[in-house]
């Protein structure tokens, strides 16, 4: 719904997202996700359907975004 009201492919948006719903949404949308959980989850594999995922939003890079672009 909002890369149609954004006018944008849902294939050119990246999601940050910290649940799971959230991961699987984006996912089904076709769009690029980073999941972020919180610290108790981050140990769980079901966030590994991400295409990153990270402990926190800072350990975001360059290489991960050439990664995501390739």
């Amino acid at each position: 719904h909002t890369a149609h009201q954004l006018e944008v492919s849902p294939l050119e948006c990246l999601v940050f997202e910290d649940s799971f719903n959230g991961v699987i949404a984006a996912k089904a949308a076709r769009m690029k996700v980073i999941a972020i959980p919180e610290p108790l989850s981050y140990p769980q594999t079901r966030f590994d359907i991400a295409d990153i995922k990270l402990k926190n939003l800072s350990e975001f890079n360059t290489l991960h975004w050439e990664t995501l672009n390739s």
